[in-house]
């Protein structure tokens, strides 16, 4: 069964705009220089142009849009005889208006044009119209100069600037300079000057017009000459100058809009870009616009998909999209409750784990899924698993929520077909999760397993799991260490029962055959960890084995992998007068387990590192897979042996599981098989029913045995080669016993024979231990090898006082293997 989000259709790319909000884009302040173009200088030795307005705004609010930007040009001149002059053209960057600077008044000629506010004031005419004109509209504007009047030499005002007033002429010999501009350092650090007046013309001053003010202010012509005067400075806004003897004055220069901010607080294009330290300029010398790029960008894309007519399309800009979020309202909340998972198509133009999505519950739970994009730009199933997730948790998902968490690059990535699905659990009810190393979900691989066969080991926890992978596997993308989950339904929930992570596979070698998942538990990464202090041994004087256990986890387990621990560690009071550890994190607690005795330890399903007193329940050692046929076996013991521990192999295509236990002292135990035909997974102790209907159906197994025996420094020893066994005393050193031993006796605890070494194969010699061993026996226990079908059986003994037994190293022997019947 399967429910549609609503997340693709759109009629249009508006629409798609609309449905997603993102979390504020760009919320950011700039600084903003915006100066008006100068005034037209006045023709016939006429007033210099008013300087164009300087407005500054060091905290302007900016959002994720297009701002228009407008530069405004200089003025024309005057021309006696001629067309009118005008003032400057505003720059205007949103709000912000920075007026042009005035005209400069007509000297004399057929016109009588009086200087004209705009900005900064125009300067005042030599002849007529002598005023200059009155400061007007904008920040930093003052009036332009007067003239002397039409006498001697004719000289007229200089024009206002953004620092101050035109200068006056105070006689007809004096020349007047433009008003000074004012400072800005928003470009590169360093103060330029905007805004300056332009010079006041002269008629028949012998050698110069007034000067123009700092800030672009254009240059008065001279007298008799009739030359040297100069157009305002292109964008500076500085006003042009008066004209000298003949009929023209001079232009006013262009203004202009700076743009500064921090560089990491978005990305925007228009004018001219330039980086400064942590901050980026754009310099506008003409009109644009000043584009403030969304990090993050949603569109509708009707070519990219993958089914319906669109599909949705994202952006994120580099850098200022990390965290940034698209979020999907869903008008009318779905209910999620029966489904097991949330699937959709996806693809992008960066690999790698760099986008997170999720659903939201309107109680207030998100649940989310971190894709691994392996391949770019090309479509990837992503599945989200709700296994986990409550009922209450998604049964009213009120919204999708696409989180950047990756923006080391820009990123174009496209979402689609995203469904709320069921997913059957086949044959056993049970569920097999691939997750990524980091534990997030990938996909369900339950509908491509063909077999699966896993243990538990009684010291470790999740063993190792053979996953068989038949049809679809090519629509799989494995990675080193995945995590591999195994749940059973357990009612309306699940249970997690099995995990590990992905170790090797074996690859199908020819067409139509398997791939083969080799999974270990978490328990094997302390094989990995050594245990040392700066390199040297570590060591503990007057420790308890708790206190050593403890601390070596907490040193060593925690810190550096997954596992976690649930409270201390507990265990008896030993303690050691003296301990050095220079060895892996598993030899370690083994040594320690081992000194405190009847300890279990070992990393759960949960990745719990668990350390307990050995129960005398036999719980979770099961072998399962699909079509499970009936098995019986049987092993001979005394009634010294109270436990029996059991994971089963493959024989001859036969799979079984069980887990058995002494409790009644029988001198037989059958572990007998059972059919997987419901949900649960059972491990119930074998009774006395199954003994009597069985007999005359049981295989006669082969064992491979493993005896192991503490020496008396209390230290676990290495193993030795197959079929070889190393004593101390040097006469029995490198004995080989060949690979079939005929029996193994131990003496019952009220007294018997001793444990013998019987005859090899080959029909040499008997190899006797001539000493009893039969009390220092601790536990027996099988475990599955590394060969299907084969078992090792691993007896413990105790401590030892005995001379024989104190000498014997190690002891290993290999028999035949499983032999299977039925």
């Amino acid at each position: 069964m399967s429910t549609t989000l609503d997340l693709m259709e759109y009629a249009n790319d508006a629409a798609a705009q609309a449905a997603y909000v993102t979390n504020g884009g760009v919320s950011a302040n700039i600084k903003v220089l915006v100066v008006g173009g100068g005034g037209g200088g006045g023709g016939y030795s006429g007033g210099g142009g008013g300087g164009g307005s300087v407005e500054y705004n060091a905290s302007f609010a900016v959002t994720a849009k297009e701002y228009a930007v407008t530069v405004g040009e200089g003025g024309t001149f005057n021309i006696s005889g001629g067309a009118d002059g005008t003032n400057g053209n505003n720059s205007v960057f949103d709000s912000i208006t920075a007026y042009g600077g005035g005209l400069g008044a007509l000297g004399g000629g057929d016109n009588t044009r009086a200087a004209v506010s705009g900005g900064s004031g125009g300067g005042g005419g030599s002849s007529s119209n002598t005023a200059g004109a009155a400061a007007g509209s904008g920040s930093n504007v003052f009036a332009g100069g007067n003239s002397s009047g039409a006498s001697g030499n004719y000289v007229s005002g200089g024009g206002g600037g953004a620092g101050a007033v035109g200068q006056n002429t105070a006689n007809d010999t004096t020349v007047a300079n433009g008003g000074i501009g004012v400072p800005s350092n928003i470009y590169d650090g360093s103060n330029i000057y905007y805004g300056g007046g332009g010079g006041g013309g002269s008629y028949n001053h012998p050698s110069y017009g007034g000067a123009g003010g700092a800030g672009g202010g254009g240059h008065g012509g001279e007298g008799t000459a009739g030359t040297g005067g100069t157009n305002g400075t292109a964008n500076t806004g500085g006003g042009g100058g008066g004209g000298g003897s003949t009929s023209t004055g001079f232009t006013g220069g262009s203004g202009i809009v700076i743009i500064r901010y921090t560089t990491t607080d978005f990305i925007a294009t228009g004018g001219d870009i330039t980086v400064d330290g942590s901050e980026t300029v754009h310099t506008f010398l003409s009109s644009g616009t000043f584009t403030i790029i969304a990090p993050l960008q949603s569109y509708s894309e009707s070519t990219i998909k993958e089914q319906g007519s669109y599909s949705l399309k994202g952006i994120g800009a580099i850098t200022t999209s990390l965290n940034k979020t698209l979020t999907r309202t869903i008008g009318s909340p779905i209910d999620l409750s029966a489904q097991d998972m949330v699937s959709f198509k996806m693809r992008s133009s960066r690999t790698g784990a760099n986008i997170k999505i999720g659903i939201h519950d309107v109680g207030g739970t998100t649940t989310e899924v971190t894709p691994t994009i392996a391949v770019a730009d090309t479509w990837q199933t992503i599945n989200m698993s709700l296994y986990a997730v409550a009922s209450a948790n998604k049964d009213a998902i009120d919204s999708i929520i696409i989180t950047i968490v990756n923006a080391d690059a820009s990123n174009t990535f496209y979402i689609d077909d995203m469904l709320g699905e069921n997913i059957a659990i086949v044959t056993t009810a049970y569920s097999v999760e691939l997750r990524n190393k980091s534990f997030q979900f990938k996909q369900y691989l339950t509908p491509f397993v063909n077999k699966i066969q896993w243990e538990w080991n009684r010291l470790g926890g999740c063993g190792r799991c053979q996953i068989e992978i038949t049809k679809g596997y090519r629509d799989i993308i494995f990675s080193a260490r995945d995590d591999i989950q195994i749940r059973v339904k357990d009612g309306s929930t699940t249970k997690l029962v099995y995990r590990g992570y992905l170790a090797n596979i074996t690859p199908m070698l020819k067409v139509g055959q398997t791939i083969t998942l080799d999974v270990r538990g978490y328990f094997d990464i302390l094989k990995k960890i050594v245990v040392h202090n700066a390199g040297d041994t570590l060591s503990y004087a007057a420790k308890t084995v708790a206190f050593m256990a403890d601390d070596i986890a907490d040193t060593f387990i925690v810190p550096n992998t997954p596992i976690t621990i649930a409270g201390a560690l507990t265990a008896g009071a030993f303690e050691a007068d003296a301990m050095d550890f220079l060895c892996t994190v598993d030899e370690a607690l083994r040594t320690l387990a081992e000194l405190q005795g009847d300890i279990e330890y070992g990393v759960n399903e949960n990745l719990v590192l668990f350390w307990e007193t050995e129960s005398t329940t036999i719980n979770n050692k099961f072998f399962v897979g699909n079509n499970v046929a009936v098995l019986e076996r049987k092993v001979n013991w005394d009634s010294l042996v109270n436990k029996i521990y059991l994971i089963g192999g493959e024989v001859a295509g036969v799979k079984y599981k069980k887990t058995a236990e002494n409790t009644d002292s029988q001198a037989e135990y059958y572990l007998v098989e059972e059919i997987l035909n419901n949900s649960s997974i059972t491990t119930n102790s074998v009774s006395a029913q199954y003994m009597s209907s069985i007999l005359s159906e049981r295989a006669q197994p082969k064992f491979s045995f493993k005896a192991q025996i503490k020496n008396t420094a209390l230290r676990i020893e290495d193993t030795v080669p197959l079929g070889q066994v190393t004593f101390y005393d040097a006469s029995y050193d490198n004995v080989s016993l060949g690979d079939l031993i005929g029996s193994i006796i131990g003496e019952t605890a009220d007294g018997g024979s001793d444990i013998t070494i019987g005859e090899t194969g080959d029909g040499g010699s008997d190899v006797t231990v001539g000493r009893s061993f039969s009390d220092q026996i601790d536990r027996i226990s099988y475990k599955l090898s590394d060969t299907p079908g084969r078992f090792n059986i691993e007896v413990q003994l105790g401590d030892t006082t005995l001379e024989t037994a104190a000498k014997i190293k190690q002891l290993e022997l290999k028999l035949n293997s499983l032999q299977a019947t039925g």
